[in-house]
């Protein structure tokens, strides 16, 4: 599993996901996000031929902004899926 391997790896990534899971973020969307950057930041190893590029200022103020619209969405998630018994709807047959 390359979570669990992730975890033996990095001590520094364990102790990040201690402090975020459950209390500011599901298990499967601190997997997601780790994943997507892990991917991300391959990607442009590859395109560099191993160099990664430095950020500009820019980069960094739109990626705080992701990361405050992921931690809104987490939040109305949270808030949505607190509600118990809360009957399953197929979208697709309603949609049709």
């Amino acid at each position: 599993h390359l979570a669990t391997g992730a975890l033996a790896a990095d001590s520094n990534l364990k102790r990040l996901r201690i402090g975020l899971v459950p209390k500011r973020m599901k298990e499967k969307a601190f997997w997601d996000t780790y994943f997507y950057h892990v991917e991300r930041v391959r990607k442009e190893l590859i395109a560099n031929n191993g160099v990664l590029k430095s950020r500009t200022e820019a980069e960094v103020r739109r990626s705080e902004a992701a990361a405050a619209k992921a931690k809104e969405a987490e939040k109305a998630m949270q808030a949505s899926s607190d509600e118990a018994d809360r009957p399953q709807r197929n979208w697709d047959d309603e949609i049709d």
